[in-house]
Formats: C-alpha cells, structure tokens, sequence
C-alpha cells in the first residue's frame, strides 16, 4: 500500500513529466484560453529558447518527485514554475485557475513534508 505522501509526489511529478514530454512532442493539444494568454505564450514559444529550458526544467523536477529520488530538489526546481502557472492564471486565464489551484496544493504539501530540508534556505545564517 502506498503512502500518502507518494500519492501526492507521484502525480505532482506525473504531471510535470507529462506537461514537459508534451512540449517537445506535443501529444496533446493545450486547453482553451482567453486571447491575451494564448498570445503571451505564443510570444514565449517565439523567443526560442525559454520554454525548452522550462519544459527541461519541468521533465527533470517531475521525475525527482515522481521517483522519489531527490524529492526535495524536485519540489524546488518545480517551485518557480508553479508560481508562474498561478499568476499566469490569476492575471491572463482565470478560467482554468483550478489546475494552478491543484499544482499549488500539491508543492504545498510535498514543502510540508520536507519542511526541514528548507529551513536552512530561510535562516539567516
């Protein structure tokens, strides 16, 4: 029987190896989205290289956390991603905040459980 904090990892992770995969072989389309959403990431495609870096970024953190391996260095390379996935959704597609809502959640939690291992990026010495 799994755990219940592998039951919050593994799909965290799932979902950023699936979001990253997709990017380079695009098995599924992205959701319906306001105007000003599809055309800031249409712009972010165009630049060429930051959302292969993010996509990487989002393979690599994914696996951490799904696998179990480095989880809190996966929560961490996924933190700025997920911050970004909220606003994005808060300020241009509030109609799909749900999903920015449910990845929050799930770092919230994988941070909890890891609280310790942070501690010291917050300490002042």
């Amino acid at each position: 029987m799994p755990s219940l904090f592998t039951l919050i990892r593994g799909p965290l992770g799932f979902i950023f190896i699936v979001a990253g995969l997709n990017h380079f072989l695009a098995w599924f389309p992205l959701p319906t989205m306001e105007p000003a959403a599809a055309q800031f990431l249409d712009q972010l495609r165009a630049s060429g290289y930051l959302m292969d870096a993010v996509a990487i970024s989002q393979i690599v953190g994914g696996a951490f956390c799904f696998l179990g391996l480095f989880v809190p260095f996966g929560a961490l390379i996924l933190a700025p991603i997920i911050v970004n996935i909220l606003l994005f959704h808060m300020f241009l597609d509030p109609g799909n905040m749900w999903m920015a809502l449910v990845l929050v959640g799930l770092e919230l939690l994988v941070f909890v459980r890891y609280w310790t291992r942070f501690l010291p990026f917050v300490s002042p010495w």
